[in-house]
């Protein structure tokens, strides 16, 4: 990993056009002065000498560094990781070529480039994101783009320490916020009380509390209390609620809300927290080398793993990549699908479609009991089980 590390630096230091693009927006800057001189014989001889002893060189030399320092990086991650994780894990997991089109495959890369716009949308790059939508033929509801936009306007203004447009997007939406029971208009407010305080505009942080902090009683009170008290020792320097009215703690603070704010409109949309994106690439980095070390295993071993719907090895993800509850059929064994579901019984006992149809005989109106009490049902009872 040292070796990665080291060229990695040497990258982030030569992988820059920069200096070409100075260099050439110089040049231009010189062009168009030139259109006003062009018979001026001496300024057309300054401009070639420009071209031939600054531009020329640096449009040859810079990319040569940029193309030498990609290269050593590349082959500093073959001597580290040697594995070929495509070729080891393709006799586990079925991997589509571009070439596919079947309609798993399509549906698969429509899916692919629709997360990589929403992607680019939740980083706030809307240019790179229609460019992309453009190229790759992907469509997506005009007013998610315009929340976006909407979002990343409130974060502008609140890196600007203007908290108005953030609190006003939180009083129209009191309601859904108040179901979820989310604190995000109270950080906003006592944000607010802070940024005030520290300016040492007492009075005005003072009508603040009385203004806005009345509604949070009821949850935050001992917050409150500490707010206010705050007021008597802003000119002491010695406040033991130092952290609820230093300036310094301000861009934390603010760091904080802000990702709240997130969390809580991309909720509103009906998205994730976490670019799904995020999560696939952090969970596949977690199953790869155990989904390739199997592969190679199976390779050795010259065996296939036939199903489509499992896996051969258990991959233990962290509690932030589990979503829901996994249900194993108690009778059958078998961990339940989508081709597969679980059914619940009248009784309450659940168990898997397989094993229902099984114990129907597959039939409708053949009557049989619950494989763990006695009462009888019939298949057509059963009702679908969602975790």
């Amino acid at each position: 990993m040292d070796l990665i590390t080291k060229e990695s630096l040497q990258l982030g230091k030569n992988a820059s056009l920069q200096s070409c693009e100075d260099s050439v927006d110089a040049l231009l800057a010189f062009l168009e002065n030139a259109k006003e001189n062009v018979s001026d014989k001496q300024h057309m001889a300054q401009i070639h000498s420009l071209y031939s002893s600054q531009v020329a060189p640096q449009l040859t030399q810079t990319p040569n560094d940029v193309h030498k320092a990609i290269s050593r990086y590349g082959k500093a991650l073959d001597r580290t990781f040697k594995l070929n994780v495509n070729s080891a894990a393709s006799s586990i997991v079925q991997i589509a070529s571009d070439n596919d089109e079947s309609k798993e495959a399509v549906e698969s890369r429509e899916e692919l480039n629709r997360a990589v716009a929403v992607h680019l949308l939740r980083l706030g790059e809307f240019d790179t994101a229609n460019i992309f939508l453009g190229e790759s033929a992907t469509k997506l509801p005009p007013l998610l783009v315009e929340q976006f936009e909407l979002l990343y306007d409130i974060l502008r203004s609140m890196g600007e320490r203007n908290l108005q447009p953030a609190i006003d997007w939180t009083s129209t939406h009191q309601r859904f916020l108040d179901c979820r029971g989310s604190d995000l208009e109270f950080q906003l407010r006592e944000l607010q009380f802070k940024m005030l305080l520290s300016q040492r505009d007492t009075s005005a942080a003072l009508a603040y509390a009385r203004t806005h902090f009345q509604r949070y009683q009821r949850h935050y009170l001992k917050e409150i209390s500490q707010l206010v008290t705050s007021i008597l020792y802003s000119y002491t320097g010695n406040s033991p609620y130092a952290s609820e009215s230093s300036g310094e703690d301000h861009a934390a603070a603010l760091k904080t809300v802000q990702q709240t704010l997130i969390k809580e409109f991309c909720t509103l949309l009906g998205l994730s927290s976490e670019s799904p994106l995020v999560q696939a690439v952090s969970s596949g980095t977690v199953a790869l080398p155990i989904l390739a070390k199997m592969g190679g295993i199976m390779k050795t071993k010259r065996t296939e793993w036939t199903s489509s719907n499992e896996l051969p090895v258990e991959i233990d993800l962290p509690p932030e990549f589990q979503f829901h509850s996994v249900f194993v059929c108690p009778v059958s064994k078998e961990q339940t699908t989508d081709s597969n579901p679980p059914l619940m019984l009248p009784c309450g006992h659940i168990l898997a479609h397989d094993t229902l149809k099984a114990m129907s005989k597959e039939s409708d109106r053949y009557r049989f009991k619950c494989h763990y009490c006695p009462q009888e049902t019939t298949f057509p009872s059963t009702r679908r089980v969602y975790f």
